[in-house]
């Protein structure tokens, strides 16, 4: 609504731009966040709510999907 353009066209004119749907590319940018806030020290729900995801469990699954490790795993490779 905002730029005036039907959300389809719109996904359309997004996708050519960026090579991602506006979906995966919100979720690519979550997922490169909580990445940052995994580093630092919180919770895992803690990382999930701060990056927008409704539950641990979707933030868990959805994590592994696009990074290939659990946010555990992600947190221990990387020092903590």
């Amino acid at each position: 609504r905002l730029c005036g353009y039907h959300p389809t066209y719109f996904a359309e004119l997004f996708r050519e731009a960026t090579g991602l749907t506006p979906k995966e590319f919100l979720i690519k940018e979550r997922i490169r966040l909580a990445q940052d806030l995994l580093l630092q020290p919180g919770t895992l729900k803690e990382v999930a709510e701060r990056c927008g995801f409704s539950s641990v469990h979707y933030f868990c699954r959805t994590f592994k999907a696009v990074t290939g490790l659990t946010p555990t795993q992600y947190r221990h490779s990387h020092g903590h």
